[in-house]
């Protein structure tokens, strides 16, 4: 079976094609970057001195402008003391105030336990916060299997003490 060889046209057309797309993505991202609030911008740098200052020791974080128009921050951290108490608790209030949580959730395996919590509501244009806890280490919470499903696939939920 013979290879079909591009021509040096055919690659240089590519080539200029996928150069074309990109800068077209970038004026999108561009544009809704400007379309964001800067008040937006002022509101997650409020959420992240809060979390500096509540002692939260966060792992990482980013923001995102492609979430509806509005701002999306990501907050991952972890959490020694638990949920219940100290600065995990002191942001989780501070946020409900200030965004209202829309949910939350656990994401709980054999060797991780996580507690994620997003603040904000999808269907407007305003910040969202995503703030996803690491409690595999928290002195007060323990993984506790509550029951298994069909595939005998061990659950598990985070419980934590006062």
């Amino acid at each position: 079976m013979k290879k079909k060889v591009e021509t040096a046209k055919q690659i240089r057309s590519k080539v200029i094609r996928a150069a074309i797309t990109e800068h077209e993505r970038a004026k999108r991202k561009l544009k809704t970057t400007r379309a964001v609030s800067i008040d937006l911008f002022k509101q997650a740098e409020t959420v992240l001195r809060t979390a500096d200052i509540s002692g939260l020791e966060v792992r990482n974080y980013w923001l995102s402008t492609d979430y509806n128009d509005g701002l999306y921050l990501h907050i991952n951290a972890r959490a020694d003391e638990g949920l219940k108490s100290g600065p995990v608790a002191a942001m989780v209030g501070f946020l409900d105030g200030m965004l209202g949580c829309s949910r939350s959730r656990d994401y709980v395996t054999e060797s991780f336990a996580e507690r994620s919590f997003k603040f904000g509501h999808d269907n407007h244009d305003g910040l969202i916060v995503s703030l996803e806890i690491d409690v595999s280490d928290a002195a007060t919470c323990r993984k506790v299997k509550v029951g298994e499903k069909m595939e005998m696939v061990a659950q598990y939920e985070i419980q934590c003490s006062d």
